[in-house]
């Protein structure tokens, strides 16, 4: 049961066999090499959902009823991934959300993770428990950042021609 709510806790299938940073292929074995690296307290932060992780679990049956079969050794035409979100074209169709105290996940903490976003053509959602100020993560990243507010509120648009 979970801590706060008495509810049965969600557990993280774990691979069987140990892994380095240079075989990982899968969200497992990162999960893995996570678990070995960090301090416990840690961990269990990021491992955890809120209240009564009805999202968590939601998102892991989401993301195991997928399959994904990549092709190799196909040509691929030309794709425009870019995406309208509040105004603001991203070259990367997914936006890096906000995590609490990401300095406990890396020194530079919000800084790091808001130049990575930027780096790859995205945004960056500040959290609303950061290490850092908005103004400085702003001057940090080539992206679009952004404090917090409902993801709702953040109005998305797709082109209509994907790919040539």
């Amino acid at each position: 049961m979970g801590p706060a709510t008495g509810l049965p806790e969600t557990k993280m299938p774990q691979p069987p066999r140990a892994v380095s940073s240079s075989r990982a292929v899968s969200i497992n074995d990162l999960r893995t090499l996570a678990q070995k690296r960090l301090p416990k307290v840690v961990f269990d932060y990021i491992e955890g959902g809120a209240e009564g992780e009805f999202t968590l679990r939601e998102n892991i049956r989401a993301f195991e009823s997928l399959t994904f079969r990549p092709r190799h050794a196909v040509a691929t035409p030309e794709c425009d991934l870019s995406i309208q979100v509040a105004g603001q074209k991203l070259s990367f169709p997914a936006i890096l959300a906000p995590i609490g105290y990401s300095r406990l996940m890396h020194p530079g903490g919000d800084i790091a993770a808001a130049r990575a976003a930027g780096e790859a053509g995205t945004a960056y959602i500040l959290s609303t428990i950061s290490g850092y100020k908005l103004e400085d993560v702003k001057a940090a990243t080539t992206g679009p950042a952004h404090g917090p507010r409902p993801a709702s509120s953040i109005p998305a648009t797709r082109p209509e021609k994907r790919c040539s």
